[in-house]
């Protein structure tokens, strides 16, 4: 007879840490939305953005560093299941749009 892993407390640990970490992202988006819809800022928000993400329990350290240029994307990851996307626009004005969310 054939013996078989029983591994199930293994994948319900797995999945209940996937159904968590998706649970704050969700919480974490809609506060990133709520800061940057219709808002400019003088220069890229990425230490309002960090504090948001460590509040939720998402590594901020992926995003340290300098953005420049006009307009730019950054992609990183920021949890075991999610990754923390930017892009910004810097307007004629001097000013910075700004979208973010998670995934």
């Amino acid at each position: 007879m054939t013996k078989y892993c029983d591994c199930s407390d293994e994948i319900n640990r797995a999945v209940s840490k996937s159904k968590e970490e998706s649970r704050q992202r969700r919480k974490a988006n809609e506060e990133i939305g709520n800061f940057t819809f219709n808002r400019y800022f003088p220069s890229v928000p990425v230490s309002d953005i960090s504090r948001i993400l460590e509040r939720y329990g998402f590594d901020s350290e992926p995003l340290e560093g300098i953005y420049t240029g006009r307009q730019g994307k950054s992609h990183d990851k920021v949890g075991e299941y999610t990754y923390f996307t930017m892009f910004w626009y810097k307007m004629e004005s001097g000013k910075y749009e700004i979208t973010a969310y998670l995934s």
